[in-house]
């Protein structure tokens, strides 16, 4: 029964991690083309992008790492995994975005991994 409720704790850990991240895109992505329409043609836009998916990404690490319990950095860096997958996932599987650079498209699964590694060691450090 124990060894149950530790893989709940670790799923539910993950999953609301997995939240936090997808909050912090939408709210955030949402702001910026609010306040700034053309934020999709300029470099500083774009870096504004990825600087609010990195935020989202430390705090998904942070917040998984919160509730995990034990094996702080390792469900952050199981978090930053699925978010990379599924980000490489869905660049490979739409069709290129017609504004957007390459970098940014890319840049954004890549920098997943190391945004929630950071999170969890961020918790785990306290």
């Amino acid at each position: 029964m124990f060894f149950v409720l530790k893989i709940l704790r670790s799923s539910l850990a993950i999953v609301l991690g997995y939240a936090a991240v997808l909050g912090v895109f939408q709210l955030g992505f949402t702001l910026v083309e609010h306040a700034y329409p053309a934020v999709h043609r300029s470099i500083a836009g774009l870096l504004t992008l990825l600087l609010i998916a990195c935020i989202g990404g430390v705090l998904g690490g942070f917040v998984t790492a919160s509730l995990s319990g034990t094996h702080r950095r390792r469900h952050a860096m199981i978090l930053g995994l699925l978010m990379l997958i599924a980000g490489l996932l869905i660049v490979a599987l739409s069709p290129p975005p017609a504004d957007d650079p390459a970098w940014f498209v890319w840049g954004m699964p890549i920098l997943a991994l190391p945004a929630a590694m950071l999170g969890g060691r961020l918790r785990s450090r306290k």
